[in-house]
C-alpha cells in the first residue's frame, strides 16, 4: 500500500496559486510577480477540507509523479521561464517554458529533455466560439467519459464544483467549442494513451450530451447534468457496459453536507484513459462545519472495484485557533481494503495490489512571530488500532521567513520510517508543477528553498539532501528564473 504526507492543512503548501502581477510604475509595461506558493513561500489561509495529494490510478508505482499546476495566466500577459534540474553525478537537464494570453489568442510551450510535461498548445477565440491545438484535457460532468473521475475516498470528489490539486493527464490533438444562443456545441480529436479518439458534444442549460468513437469501432455516449449543487453523469457503450455517478452538496445551518454515489459495470473503461483503475461502485458522505470554537471535518466512503476487491475509509479532523498567529489540527483515519485494482511498476509490469487494515493518527501546529513562521507535524500509521504495529511514521518541521529585499527562505526537514512494501508520497511544489516525491525505508530529507527578485523577475532555487539506511543520497537541485510582463498594446 502507499501512503502520503499532507492530511489536514499541511498540503496547503503544495498548492500553486499565481498571485496577480504588481506594477512597478504606471508608465512601465514590466511587471513582477511571486510565481507560486512554492516560490513566494507564503502560507495561505488553512482549509480543513484539504485532502491528501496522491498520484492518479494510472501512474506507475514506486516512482516520482509530476503534474502540471492548475494555475492561470491573466489576459494580456506573457510569462517566460528557464532553468535546470540536476543531481550529483548527473548532467543538468534544462527546462524552458513560455506562456502568453491575449483577448483572442493564447498558448504555452514547454521544452526540456526528459520533462514529462513537455509539449505545446495554442488556444484562440472565434466569432462564435473557441478552438485549441496541441495538448489539452477534455473534461465535463463527473469526468467518467473523459477518464478523469475523482477517487470516492477524496473529499474533493463529493463537492460538485471542486477540482483536483493538479490537472489530469493531457492528450494531443485539436478541439473546438461554440454556441448559438443557449445551445452549446463542440468536438475534439486527439491521441490519448496511444489511441486516437474523437468526440462531439452539445448542451443546453445544465444538460449536456456527447458521443465518442475510435478507429477500432468502439462507441460511447455520455449524458451529464452540471448543476450548481448537483453534478451527475451517465456513460454507456455499444457493448452494454455503463458507468454512472452523482454528487450533491447542501448547506445545513452553518455547515455543509455532501454525498456521492457511483454504480456501473466493473469492466467499463474510458476511451480517453483506459487504464484508469477507479472503483466501479462507491458510496461516500462528508460533513463540515463549526463545533463551538473548532472546525470539524469528517468523511466516510466505501467502494468496490469488482467482487472480492473493495475498500473503505473513515476520517475525522478538528481544527482550531490557539491565538492570533497560531493554529492546530488533529485527526484520525481508518482504511480498509485496496485503493487500486492493480499497480503498474516502473518496469511496466502490472500486479494486483494487496490491501489491508490501516489506522492513522496525526497532529500539527503552526505559528508566526516576528516575520518567522514555524510549522510542525507528526503522523503515524499502523496495522493495528491507534496506529499500533507501525508501517509509516513521519515527522516534519518547516520554518520560513522573509529577508530584506523580498528574499524568501524556507527549510523543510522530514524524518520518516516506512516499512518494506509501503510507499510514502511527499508533495513538493516547484515553479510550474507539483511533484509527488516517493520515499521508502528509513531516513530523513531536508529541502531548502530560496526565492530572490532579480532582472525584473524572480530567481528560485531548491536543494534537497536525503539520507537513508544505506547512507547519504546524491543531492538534488533545481533553479529557475521566470518573469511575467504585460503585452504591449497599440495606442
Amino acid at each position: 500500500m502507499s501512503g502520503f504526507v499532507g492530511q489536514g492543512r499541511w498540503c496547503e503548501w503544495a498548492r500553486i496559486p499565481v498571485p496577480p502581477p504588481r506594477r512597478r510604475r504606471p508608465r512601465s509595461a514590466g511587471t513582477s510577480v511571486a510565481l507560486a506558493a512554492a516560490l513566494s513561500l507564503s502560507v495561505s489561509t488553512p482549509s480543513p477540507r484539504c485532502e491528501p495529494v496522491e498520484p492518479p490510478a494510472e501512474a506507475p508505482e514506486g516512482v516520482d509523479y509530476e503534474a502540471e499546476a492548475p494555475d492561470s495566466l491573466g489576459s494580456g500577459f506573457v510569462e517566460i521561464g528557464m532553468g535546470a534540474v540536476g543531481s550529483s553525478g548527473q548532467a543538468p537537464r534544462r527546462r524552458r517554458r513560455v506562456r502568453f494570453s491575449s483577448d483572442s489568442l493564447g498558448g504555452a510551450v514547454r521544452d526540456g529533455a526528459g520533462d514529462p510535461l513537455a509539449g505545446s498548445s495554442i488556444e484562440g477565440q472565434t466569432k462564435r466560439g473557441a478552438f485549441g491545438l496541441g495538448r489539452f484535457t477534455p473534461r465535463w460532468g463527473r469526468g467518467i467519459a473523459t477518464g478523469t473521475p475523482l477517487p470516492p475516498w477524496s473529499r474533493t470528489a463529493l463537492e460538485p464544483r471542486e477540482r483536483p490539486a493538479y490537472r489530469a493527464r493531457s492528450g494531443d490533438g485539436m478541439w473546438y467549442g461554440g454556441n448559438r444562443g443557449a445551445l452549446r456545441y463542440g468536438g475534439h480529436y486527439g491521441r490519448f494513451a496511444r489511441r486516437d479518439v474523437g468526440a462531439m458534444n452539445a448542451g443546453l442549460g445544465a444538460v449536456g450530451v456527447a458521443l465518442f468513437g475510435d478507429r477500432a469501432g468502439v462507441r460511447q455516449a455520455s449524458v451529464w447534468l452540471d448543476g450548481t449543487s448537483t453534478r451527475s453523469e451517465l456513460v454507456a457503450e455499444r457493448s452494454g457496459r455503463w458507468r454512472a455517478e452523482v454528487a450533491a452538496e447542501r448547506g445545513v445551518g452553518q455547515g455543509q453536507v455532501a454525498g456521492m454515489v457511483r454504480a456501473g459495470s466493473a469492466a467499463f473503461r474510458s476511451m480517453v484513459e483506459p487504464q484508469g483503475g477507479v472503483p466501479a461502485h462507491a458510496l461516500a458522505a462528508a460533513v463540515h462545519g463549526p463545533a463551538g470554537p473548532l472546525e470539524v471535518d469528517a468523511i466516510g466512503a466505501v467502494w468496490r472495484f469488482r467482487p472480492g476487491l473493495a475498500g473503505a475509509r473513515a476520517a475525522f479532523q478538528v481544527e482550531g485557533t490557539l491565538k492570533a498567529n497560531a493554529r492546530f489540527a488533529a485527526g484520525f483515519e481508518e482504511q480498509q481494503g485496496v485503493r487500486r485494482s492493480s499497480s503498474t511498476t516502473a518496469s511496466g509490469s502490472t500486479s494486483e495490489r494487496l490491501g489491508g487494515f490501516r489506522h492513522g493518527l496525526w497532529g500539527e501546529w503552526s505559528g508566526a512571530s516576528g516575520g518567522v513562521r514555524l510549522a510542525l507535524r507528526h503522523e503515524a500509521w499502523g496495522e493495528g488500532r491507534f496506529a499500533r504495529r507501525s508501517v509509516r511514521i513521519v515527522t516534519t518541521a518547516r520554518v520560513e521567513t522573509t529577508a530584506p529585499a523580498e528574499v524568501r527562505l524556507r527549510v523543510t526537514h522530514t524524518v520518516f520510517r516506512v516499512r518494506r512494501g509501503e510507499s510514502l508520497f511527499v508533495p513538493e511544489a516547484e515553479a510550474d508543477r507539483l511533484v509527488l516525491r516517493v520515499l521508502s525505508g528509513a531516513g530523513d530529507r531536508t529541502r531548502v528553498e530560496i526565492a530572490v527578485p532579480t532582472a525584473g523577475g524572480r530567481l528560485a532555487a531548491t536543494l534537497a539532501l536525503s539520507t537513508s539506511a544505506s547512507g547519504p543520497q546524491p543531492p538534488r537541485w533545481t533553479i529557475e528564473w521566470a518573469r511575467r510582463a504585460r503585452l504591449a498594446r497599440d495606442t
